[in-house]
């Protein structure tokens, strides 16, 4: 009946529960939670170097990436009302991973220790690849910014000129740097898709 179809979805954020859910997550580098309307639940995590990224798959899985300090981005999902942990099994990150929403996956972005751009896909069921080349940063370039677009991801970042650069990834190859600005201040720009 109606009342065992709300008790099944109450704790339950997956399809085909998603559009009976109230949700808000939050990550940062110490601590995680869910608001289901009601209440909060908040867990701590082991503390890392850098700051997490969040974002919500059409899904509503909850997709995020964390430094824990060890050499490796842990990632993580919300689904069916449970945080699940997995190391990412990359390469050691330098800088905050990005994360933008794609679909039911997601892309991600981080620099490593080699001062290289690298690109990693949730496909809604395991992440592939982990670890793509998207090009040399330079050691004094910034911290980047991956957003989609009709399920590509556009990576915007400051170069170590200190020139404003995108590169989008086509048909699985990553394009050439364009030019955006010659000049831009050397913090993270924020990319967003204003589709639906």
């Amino acid at each position: 009946g109606d009342g065992d179809d709300e008790d099944e979805c109450a704790d339950n954020c997956a399809p085909p529960c998603a559009g009976e859910c109230s949700l808000l997550l939050f990550v940062n580098a110490t601590m995680r939670g869910r608001f289901d309307g009601e209440d909060w639940a908040v867990d701590f995590v082991r503390g890392g170097n850098l700051d997490p990224d969040l974002v919500l798959t059409t899904e509503r899985v909850g997709i995020g990436a964390y430094d824990y300090g060890d050499g490796d981005i842990v990632t993580v999902r919300f689904a069916g009302g449970a945080w699940i942990d997995e190391p990412l099994g990359g390469l050691a990150p330098a800088a905050d991973p990005t994360i933008a929403a794609s679909g039911i996956g997601a892309h991600l972005a981080y620099q490593a220790e080699d001062s290289s751009y690298y690109y990693a896909r949730w496909t809604g069921e395991a992440w592939s690849p982990k670890a793509e080349a998207i090009g040399s940063a330079g050691p004094s370039a910034s911290r980047g910014a991956i957003g989609d677009v009709a399920g590509h991801p556009v990576f915007v970042f400051i170069a170590a000129d200190h020139s404003l650069q995108s590169r989008a990834r086509i048909g699985g190859v990553w394009q050439p740097p364009e030019l955006l600005h010659p000049a831009a201040y050397p913090t993270r720009p924020k990319i967003v898709a204003l589709d639906a």
